[in-house]
């Protein structure tokens, strides 16, 4: 496991395998947790996860380590956002050439940023999923974002 986060009410934790899965778990009854879905989509472990303010949206990255450089393509290198009611992928976000190792929705859930280690952020628009901007930022590691 790369991450493990909390839904904003305590009622649910995702966590970012190294076997390509995200993992979300429910508190039943306050004491007690069970699996409550399991997410299939990534090619590589998944580096990161993030929840939408509101909980109703998932956000999860993954792509190649550096090992696996020669087989990198840039589907590969994604984000993929999932629906909380439904566990469906609502879209996979491409545009990254490397490993994507972190991502966080705004406070108000209107945009979703990744960060990558082909050393760029982008910012997402979280209705229309359209990139709004790229930004140089250098090495990625964990700290890039932190929801709070």
């Amino acid at each position: 496991m790369s991450e493990c986060k909390p839904l904003p009410d305590g009622t649910r934790l995702a966590t970012a395998a190294q076997d390509g899965t995200v993992r979300v778990w429910g508190d039943v009854d306050g004491d007690e947790w069970q699996l409550v879905a399991s997410l299939e989509g990534h090619s590589y472990a998944v580096t990161s996860c993030a929840w939408s303010p509101d909980g109703s949206r998932l956000a999860s990255t993954s792509g190649p380590s550096q090992a696996d450089d020669d087989a990198r393509s840039q589907a590969e290198c994604s984000v993929i956002v999932w629906e909380a009611n439904t566990w469906g992928r609502v879209t996979t976000l491409e545009g990254h050439e490397n490993n994507v190792c972190s991502c966080a929705f705004s406070p108000y859930g209107a945009r979703l940023a990744s960060a990558s280690d082909d050393e760029t952020i982008c910012v997402w628009d979280a209705n229309t999923w359209h990139e709004l901007a790229r930004l140089e930022a250098g090495t990625c590691t964990r700290s890039h974002f932190r929801s709070t």
